[in-house]
């Protein structure tokens, strides 16, 4: 079950920003940087899993996701609510629940049929075409490397 291969870029992007959050000192972890800190960034990624299954499921029964309601504030008031939710200030307690709930979206995409990543349900995405699985995996991936992106950026910027 589920679409393994299409996972790897996925878990690649993951690891990725999971290297760069322990690379980051931690006095400079909750340090504002273009507006969030690196653990604002870990926060909203973990919600974003959450969110995510309950994205798929909803489309799946055809219905749009309940997150598009947001889209329009560029998901302000969900990352919010996910920053206020996981809201330790230890990045290892942090780094350990985002593991966790990438593991429950993993779990949950196992259950797929391969034939449900690209299904269309008929709901369409905010930004056009279908709403699928596979497009949710594409979003959370780009979120990844963009994050990971910023946060080197930031970083090399600010030396210690």
């Amino acid at each position: 079950m589920g679409n393994p291969g299409k996972l790897v870029p996925f878990d690649n992007a993951f690891l990725e920003f999971c290297d760069c959050i322990r690379s980051v000192p931690d006095r400079r972890f909750l340090e504002p940087m273009n507006g969030w800190s690196p653990r604002e960034v870990v926060a909203h990624l973990i919600g974003w899993h959450y969110r995510m299954i309950q994205a798929c499921q909803e489309i799946r029964r055809g219905q749009a996701p309940g997150y598009y309601a947001d889209a329009a504030n560029d998901y302000a008031n969900l990352n919010a609510a996910s920053v206020a939710q996981f809201m330790s200030c230890s990045k290892e307690e942090l780094l350990k629940e985002l593991i966790t709930s990438r593991q429950e979206f993993l779990n949950y995409l196992g259950t797929l049929d391969p034939s449900e990543w690209d299904a269309d349900h008929g709901v369409a995405h905010h930004r056009g075409g279908p709403a699928t699985a596979g497009r949710i995996v594409e979003a959370l991936l780009g979120d990844y490397r963009q994050h990971t992106k910023e946060i080197r950026n930031w970083l090399a910027g600010r030396p210690d």
